[in-house]
């Protein structure tokens, strides 16, 4: 049997709105899968009213971050550590909103960043990039979200308010209907 084509997944998703779906990501290798391979399958969704995520600058340059705002209309990035390296990116991302999903051990892990050491989690929160932590796959990276944090804290130097901060950031980005948490 086939894969299903982007237009597949999306028309799936679609048909279990009813069932919670309500968001899309693309996740996997950048390298060769330029985010505008899923333009037309990303425009159907949005349109749908779904949220968007796509994995960007992780292994590969901030150029598919810029792509996958401008091009899928992401309001989440995984990742997208690599927009220091640009800062015309770094300021599309901050202007328009887009939060980062960060996780830095498993940066690491995937060689997204060298070290700890050199990881930009402080530099993108000082420039008002809107910041969620994560951990990844916990299974594979071995830490907890509370690892995380600590490790922000106790490395990176946030502060409780900090961490206040990126809490509320990951309220504000998360791709649920109020309706069916008991929010409205």
């Amino acid at each position: 049997m086939p894969w299903p084509t982007p237009i597949e997944i999306v028309r799936l998703a679609l048909d279990y709105g009813d069932r919670g779906v309500v968001g899309l990501d693309l996740s996997g290798r950048e390298e060769g899968f330029p985010p505008e391979m899923f333009a037309d399958a990303f425009e159907v969704a949005r349109g749908a009213g779904l949220g968007i995520t796509v994995h960007a600058g992780e292994d590969a340059g901030p150029e598919g971050v810029r792509c996958a705002v401008t091009c899928l209309g992401a309001t989440r990035i995984g990742h997208g550590v690599r927009i220091v390296q640009d800062p015309s990116v770094l300021r599309l991302v901050r202007n328009s909103g887009v939060c980062l999903e960060i996780c830095p051990t498993s940066n690491v892990l995937t060689h997204a960043v060298e070290s700890l050491d050199s990881h930009p989690v402080r530099e993108l929160y000082e420039a008002g990039v809107a910041l969620t932590i994560n951990t990844d796959d916990p299974s594979v990276c071995r830490v907890s979200l509370t690892d995380e944090y600590r490790l922000l804290v106790d490395r990176f130097g946030f502060s409780l308010d900090d961490l206040g901060r990126l809490i509320a950031n990951a309220e504000r980005s998360a791709f649920f209907r109020k309706q069916e948490v008991g929010l409205i």
